[in-house]
């Protein structure tokens, strides 16, 4: 569901326990008063409420640094594209399943 903000042209999908086991951790929504309370490492984790957009229905989980996406199972990940036609392309190249969200 689109809320007014412009998709990625790509994203990718990780099962939630698999994504903890790599570091993730949830998003911390406030308001950005809150930030300067916050310790470092909760700092990383923290994202504006929002005053257009509503950030929190996004219930997002973030890693910091970089991901081995070798070190994840096939079935634990998913690639997300914008257009469906885009998915012959990027299967050349995944080993995880693809999916389109618009024709």
């Amino acid at each position: 569901r689109r809320t007014g903000y412009l998709l990625e042209p790509f994203g990718i999908a990780i099962d939630k326990q698999t994504a903890k086991e790599l570091g993730a951790h949830p998003v911390i929504y406030d308001l950005p008063t809150t930030y300067k309370y916050l310790n470092s490492e909760q700092k990383l984790f923290f994202q504006s409420k929002g005053q257009k957009e509503i950030w929190e229905q996004e219930k997002e989980w973030r890693i910091i640094g970089d991901i081995d996406l070798s070190k994840i199972p096939t079935e634990k990940c998913l690639v997300i594209t914008h257009k469906k036609q885009q998915i012959p392309l990027i299967e050349k190249y995944s080993r995880f399943k693809v999916v389109g969200l618009e024709d």
